[in-house]
């Protein structure tokens, strides 16, 4: 497993893989500037082209002694698989996370969006009692009318039966 200031070497005992021990090395140091963090999928494939390189000049060191080139290709290849495996992880959390991170906002579109139904539905009861409260008014308007008339035809054969001198309910 590798840890901080990792030394890296292969299965061979040669110490070949000295060049990805410095990497591996430089990228525990963390930045001091915050710079936007690469795609997985751009950084898997950077990978997987620079393990090809290295792997095709491991095949040109097959003319050398046999065996020295399927040494440096392995554990390079695991390391590429290893990272392959790490950067989707890291894909699939991302993804997870925002999903969760915007869950909320989901939750609340969705209440918006039945406020507003809500809320045309009230608008139009309301004209519809509006219209009704209309009708009554009018209605309410008409009988208020029509018992002014009654009062006002009572009124008159009072007046003109009192101007007579004639008492209502009397005796005559």
């Amino acid at each position: 497993m590798l840890g901080p200031r990792a030394d890296l070497t292969c299965g061979c005992g040669v110490r070949c893989a000295g060049v990805f021990a410095e990497l591996w090395n430089n990228a525990l140091e963390w930045p001091t500037v915050q710079v936007a963090m690469p795609d997985p999928g751009d950084l898997l494939k950077a990978w997987q082209s620079a393990i090809r390189d290295v792997g095709g000049a491991a095949a040109s060191l097959a003319s050398g002694p046999a065996g020295v080139a399927g040494d440096v290709l392995r554990p390079l290849q695991r390391q590429a698989e290893l990272l392959q495996q790490v950067l989707e992880r890291q894909l699939e959390f991302e993804r997870e996370l925002l999903g969760r991170a915007i869950a909320p906002l989901r939750a609340t579109l969705e209440l918006v969006d039945q406020a507003t139904g809500t809320l045309h539905a009230q608008a139009t009861s309301f004209r519809a009692a509006s219209k009704t409260f209309g009708q009554l008014a009018d209605l309410m308007d008409q009988q208020a009318e029509l018992l002014e008339r009654a009062g006002t035809t009572l009124r008159d054969p009072l007046a003109t039966f009192r101007a007579g001198g004639g008492e209502p309910g009397g005796n005559d």
